[in-house]
């Protein structure tokens, strides 16, 4: 492993202390409510599923840019993909979004030790963000951990529930 990919495993790393910091003592239940009138994700559970299914969708764009094999999808719509990741989740119970949160981690993490500096150079397109490297997937994917435990902050503060300081 290259000191790009432990630099960026260490800010993965870091944001997710920070998203499960702010997930400390949800329940199923918290998870489950509904802030109905909230921007974006309306449930904690929902924004999670997200989470997890868009880290593991991010490393298969990367792997297959990697091998040669990826092609953009020219008509993709991100929300409506993100949408129907979030629909096919629908049975998961609190425990299991949880595991598939950490199961994306842990194969990001995984492949991410992998990668040479030259592999995370490759240039790739990400379907949102645009024209980047490998490198960029993993930077995205602490972006996006970052974004979405804000979601999370507002969620519990709208459920009445927020987050203690530490």
């Amino acid at each position: 492993m290259g000191p790009q990919a432990a630099d960026l495993m260490a800010k993965m790393d870091h944001e997710r202390g920070r998203l499960l910091q702010a997930l400390e003592g949800v329940d199923a239940d918290l998870a489950a409510q509904r802030a109905e009138g909230s921007e974006g994700w309306t449930s904690i559970q929902d924004a999670m599923k997200h989470v997890g299914s868009a880290e593991a969708s991010m490393l298969v764009v990367a792997e297959r840019t990697l091998a040669g094999t990826y092609k953009p999808i020219a008509d993709f719509d991100i929300n409506r993909y993100n949408a129907r990741q979030v629909e096919k989740r629908a049975s998961q119970t609190w425990e299991e979004t949880l595991a598939e949160l950490h199961a994306a981690r842990a194969a990001s993490l995984a492949a991410l030790a992998q990668m040479s500096d030259e592999q995370l150079a490759v240039p790739a397109h990400h379907p949102t963000w645009g024209e980047t490297d490998i490198g960029g997937f993993f930077r995205i994917i602490a972006i996006h951990d970052s974004l979405h435990r804000k979601d999370v902050e507002m969620l519990r503060e709208a459920l009445g529930k927020a987050v203690s300081p530490s």
